[in-house]
């Protein structure tokens, strides 16, 4: 389950105190698990969120699932994962000690804007694609890829520069051997559920690159491809061979449109794989906004005015755009900056791109 706050309950907590943290605040509960807020008792104050698993409503295959998701949390550390600090337990329960992100989860911020813009969904994919790439290089399969199991790692406000997003939830996920399929049955939600889970297929990985697709379009359109509350209409839906069909009512750009349209084919042997998703337009990797890839832009555009001054337009130009499609997304989201830094760089990037188009004009004045 992915961790909410600000949902209340009665549970009580019978122990306050769990491996050097104490219990502050109920969060949240999922299927088999219960989700508080704590902070640290000694030492540096650290706040964190602690799942409890109670052991005795575990099924054998309940077991299965957490020994999984001990394991794979145990593997990765990356930056749109939700790390695991620790892990522990008494005679009652399992303990996993999480990062604790206090923005809730996209599916409640996707409720709350109503849609979001596609400026923001390419930063939101961004981050997406970058946490299902470690997984992907550990042959890890998430299984229950959706909004409400995506948490904010700070409460959203205005442009969210700030905010990273977490891929949590790893109960239903599996480790695969090289060019293995899973079968794991219909759990987890149907909404977002590629057509090959649904029909108790073996499946890879390029599922969760369906439910990626219907996520993106969720936050682009404000709801799932298929509206409806009857499961086996749901069902029939998602398993016919009809295409999912784009909206037209809201214009997205032609990268966009080809991103969603690649990621939501029904047959997995057909959809895009995740080789093509890092190299999309739309994802664009190799531009995101990092502070080594500001580092690279400023080398652009110190090689740029090397050739303008040299009066070599041609190629101060290729370098000034370069420059650009690192600097512009570094302007806008990476959040190393304070206001004045990012003021300069605003005014840097605007000089720049009159430079670019000016070049473009003399260039053009010359070959007439």
């Amino acid at each position: 389950m992915s961790h909410q706050l600000g949902v209340q309950s009665p549970v009580d907590v019978t122990n306050t105190n769990i491996a050097g943290y104490a219990i502050k605040q109920f969060i949240g509960r999922g299927s088999y698990s219960t989700v508080y807020k704590a902070h640290k008792n000694r030492g540096s104050y650290q706040v964190v969120a602690i799942k409890c698993i109670q052991i005795s409503t575990l099924s054998a295959k309940s077991k299965d699932n957490l020994f999984n998701e001990i394991n794979i949390l145990r593997r990765i550390n990356h930056q749109n994962v939700v790390a695991m600090k620790k892990f522990t337990w008494d005679a009652r329960h399992v303990y996993l000690i999480l990062e604790y992100c206090p923005g809730g989860n996209l599916a409640e911020f996707i409720r709350s804007k109503g849609r979001l813009s596609e400026f923001m969904v390419q930063h939101f994919a961004q981050q997406l694609v970058q946490g299902l790439e470690v997984l992907h290089a550990e042959k890890i399969v998430h299984s229950d890829l959706k909004p409400a199991n995506i948490l904010l790692s700070i409460p959203p406000v205005g442009s969210c520069r700030n905010v990273k997003l977490k891929i949590a939830d790893f109960g239903f996920s599996r480790k695969l051997q090289a060019n293995e399929k899973y079968t794991m049955g219909i759990k987890g939600s149907p909404l977002y559920m590629a057509p090959e889970v649904l029909r108790s297929q073996p499946y890879s990985s390029q599922a969760d690159l369906y439910s990626l697709g219907v996520i993106l379009y969720e936050c682009l359109f404000g709801s799932t491809p298929y509206r409806t509350n009857d499961l086996s209409q749901l069902t029939k839906r998602i398993l016919s061979k009809d295409p999912i069909k784009i909206p037209k009512t809201i214009d997205i750009g032609e990268d966009c449109y080809d991103l969603l349209s690649r990621l939501l084919v029904k047959d997995q042997e057909k959809r895009m794989n995740f080789e093509r998703l890092y190299r999309h337009q739309f994802i664009d990797i190799e531009h995101c906004p990092t502070l080594e890839n500001y580092y690279k832009g400023v080398s652009l555009v110190r090689q740029a005015t090397i050739f303008d001054n040299a009066r070599n337009y041609e190629d101060a130009r290729a370098f000034y755009v370069e420059a650009l499609l690192y600097l512009v997304p570094v302007y806008h989201w990476l959040d190393s900056f304070n206001d004045n830094q990012r003021k300069w760089l605003s005014k840097r990037v605007q000089e720049y791109c009159a430079r670019a188009e000016q070049i473009s004009l003399i260039h053009l004045s010359v070959k007439s």
